[in-house]
C-alpha cells in the first residue's frame, strides 16, 4: 500500500525551471528559458550619481549625460544693455567641475551701455549663482549716456556644499547702489537662463 500511495509523489531532480542561485560568481549553466540568475558574490555596481553609465570616480562630467556648452559672449538688455565674455572659472573655461565647498575665483570681461534710458540713474551689473545669491556688482555707478563702459572683473566665491549643477548669471540692476539699504541678494529676483555665462558642476 505504501508503494501505491507514493506512486504520484515522484519529483524531478533538475531542469524544473525557476530561478537559479549561483554561488561564487558561477554562470548557472547558461539557462536559456528566460529565468533570472542571481550571484551572491557578484561585484556591486559602481556609484553613478548622474546615471550616465560612467562611474563617478572616472566621470569627467558627473552632472548629466553630456556637458553643456555656452556661447563665448552673452548679451542682455536693449536700451540699457550689457555683455559678459572671456569667462574663466578657476582657470578652466566657462563650464567646469569643482569640489563641494571649494574656494574658487572666476574672471570675466564685461560691458554696460545706457542708450539714454535714464540720464541720472545709477546702474549695477550683478553677478552670482542660480540657484543661489548675488555675489558681486562688477559695475556700480551712473554711466555716461551712449558710452560703453567696460572692464575685467575678478570674483572670489565658495562653491556650494550640495553637489549639483549651478549657473553663473548676470543682470542689470537700477538701485541706489549695490548694497543700498543692506541689500545683498539679487535685485527683484535672479536672472533668467539666457543670462547664463558660466556653469559649475559641484561634486
Amino acid at each position: 500500500m505504501f508503494l501505491a500511495l507514493c506512486a504520484g509523489c515522484a519529483f524531478e531532480p533538475s531542469g524544473g525551471g525557476g530561478d537559479q542561485l549561483v554561488l561564487d560568481g558561477g554562470d548557472g549553466g547558461g539557462s536559456s528559458d528566460g529565468n533570472s540568475t542571481t550571484s551572491i558574490d557578484a561585484t556591486p555596481p559602481c556609484p553613478d550619481g548622474d546615471q550616465d553609465g560612467i562611474c563617478d570616480a572616472s566621470d569627467p562630467w558627473p552632472c548629466g549625460a553630456t556637458q553643456p556648452t555656452l556661447p563665448a559672449m552673452v548679451s542682455i538688455g536693449s536700451l540699457t544693455s550689457a555683455s559678459i565674455s572671456n569667462v574663466s572659472i578657476a582657470g578652466d573655461g566657462r563650464v567646469v567641475v569643482v569640489a563641494a565647498g571649494a574656494a574658487i575665483t572666476y574672471a570675466a570681461s564685461w560691458t554696460l551701455r545706457d542708450a539714454g534710458f535714464c540720464a541720472s540713474c545709477p546702474y549695477q551689473l550683478e553677478v552670482g549663482l542660480v540657484s543661489g545669491n548675488r555675489q558681486a556688482c562688477v559695475y556700480d555707478a551712473n554711466p555716461p549716456q551712449d558710452q560703453t563702459q567696460s572692464g575685467v572683473a575678478t570674483v572670489q566665491m565658495t562653491a556650494p556644499t550640495t553637489p549639483g549643477l549651478y549657473a553663473l548669471r548676470f543682470q542689470i540692476a537700477q538701485d541706489f547702489s549695490c548694497n543700498a539699504f543692506g541689500r545683498s541678494n539679487w535685485w527683484f529676483g535672479p536672472p533668467p537662463a539666457e543670462a547664463t555665462f558660466g556653469m559649475l558642476c559641484v561634486r
